[in-house]
């Protein structure tokens, strides 16, 4: 969906809520899922265990079991989570 899209319903009067939700990414065999700092908050307070929720574009809340650091870059990639890029093979593997 175009940000316009989400943008100009954003704006409507006639729309008390949204969810935008995207998947389709993975990072080392992780989905990615992305949303809005609006969704993350709306519907309840949610407090990470540690650092803070996205504040904006770019910026990433992961899971406790996630293989990243605070403050760790991402490199997304297009695949089926627990599957990996196999480096030189042209195919996936498991991750």
């Amino acid at each position: 969906m175009e940000g316009s899209v989400l943008q100009s319903l954003a704006r409507d009067e006639r729309v008390a809520a949204f969810a935008p939700i995207a998947f389709g990414d993975v990072t080392r065999g992780y989905p990615i899922i992305g949303t809005t700092a609006a969704v993350a908050t709306r519907w309840g307070h949610v407090a990470p265990s540690e650092g803070r929720l996205f504040a904006g574009e770019g910026e990433a809340v992961i899971g406790a079991a996630v293989d990243y650091r605070l403050g760790e870059s991402i490199t997304p990639s297009h695949c089926v989570a627990g599957q990996v890029p196999q480096a030189g093979r042209g195919g996936w593997g498991r991750g």
